[in-house]
Parts: structure tokens; sequence; C-alpha cells
């Protein structure tokens, strides 16, 4: 009657050397760090690339006469250029803009979606825009910055209406689309899961010399 159990092969050795917790956890964190750097790159290069597809609703009239552009989240690429990743540790990566980035409430506005209430600063503004648009004005009295801006990108301006109490942003969350595109996700994946192995290969690898 044949005989049932297990016989251990040459890489038993090695194997059991690669999974003892004794040494194991400190090569895995060390590898992860190197792959997290990997990750970043991936998830900037894919929120970038939404950023750039779009596929979000249209600017409205106003926001194409103040942007010079019909398509969202790009304004003279600011938003494009803040994105950026960071490694904070093994096992966490942070990709956005940093709070300190000047854009960072501009990105927050962008992706949440905002009210902006009309101040008289801002209805001066435009009146002061559509005079010089009409002729009343000349270019040269746009003291502020922000005017002579939004004047070198349009010359066709109009007041905001006395009904216009409010400006609205809509939403238009280009994180959570990038991070929840497949084709990224199972890059990560590849990341993490290619970390492990390593790992293991190099103990297995070194235990059998042991």
């Amino acid at each position: 009657m044949p005989k049932s159990g297990f016989r251990k092969n040459a890489g038993w050795k090695g194997y059991k050397f690669a999974i003892n917790p004794k040494g194991f956890a400190a090569e895995l964190k060390k590898q992860l760090l190197i792959h997290a750097n990997r990750v970043g790159m991936i998830a900037e290069r894919q929120v970038k690339k939404t950023i750039q597809v779009g596929g979000f609703k249209p600017n409205a009239p106003l926001t194409v006469a103040i942007k010079g552009s019909s398509k969202p989240l790009i304004d003279q690429a600011d938003l494009f250029a803040a994105m950026t990743f960071k490694v904070i540790s093994w096992s966490t990566v942070f990709v956005g803009v940093f709070r300190t980035n000047e854009n960072y409430n501009v990105a927050r506005a962008v992706h949440n979606g905002a009210v902006i209430s009309v101040t008289d600063r801002m209805r001066g503004l435009f009146l002061a825009l559509w005079k010089v648009s009409t002729g009343e004005m000349d270019e040269n009295e746009l003291t502020s910055q922000r005017a002579q801006q939004l004047w070198e990108r349009n010359q066709e301006w109009f007041p905001l209406k006395a009904s216009t109490t409010a400006i609205t942003i809509p939403a238009r969350p280009f994180m959570l689309k990038a991070f929840a595109d497949p084709q990224m996700r199972e890059m990560v994946k590849k990341q993490w899961l290619g970390a492990v192995k390593k790992v293991i290969e190099k103990r297995s690898r070194k235990g059998k010399k042991a």
C-alpha cells in the first residue's frame, strides 16, 4: 500500500527562510519604499492625463472669457503643474496639490465645486472691463494686475447682472476619476505585489546558501 505524505524539495529551506518574520518585515518595507515611489509616478501621470483628457462639464461663458478656454481644469497649466506626489512611508503615497502650493484652493474648488459670492469689488472689476470694451475707458486705466491680465485674454466684456449674486463652480472630481481607472489600479497592484515577490525571491536565495 503506497504511503501518503509529502517530501521537502531543495527549495524548502530557502522558502522557510524567506517567510521567517525575523528580517522579512524590515526588508519588505525597504523594498516597498522603492515601489511606493513608482506608484506615486503612476498615479501622478494618471491624474495629469485625466486633467488633459477632461470629459467634465464644459466651462460657462463667463469662465471661458476669464480663462480664455472652453476646456475645464486647464488654466495656464497652473493646476497641471501643481500636481505632484510624495512618498510618506512604505505604505502611503500622497498624490495631489500640497496645501502650501498657491494653487491649492483653486484645485480644491475645481475638484469639489464651490459657490463664490459676488462682491462689490468683483462687480467693479467687470464694470471697468466692460467700459474699456466699449471705449468709455482706456485700457491704461486698468490699474489692478488682475484686470490687466483679463484684458489681455479677452477684449469683449460685459458687467455682471444685478441678479447675479453668486458664481457657481461645478464639481469636476478629477482625482476620483483618475483613481477609479481600472488600468491604473492594476498597475499599482502590480507594484505592491512586485515588491513582495522580490523580497521573497531575494531571501529565498539567501536561505538556500545559509
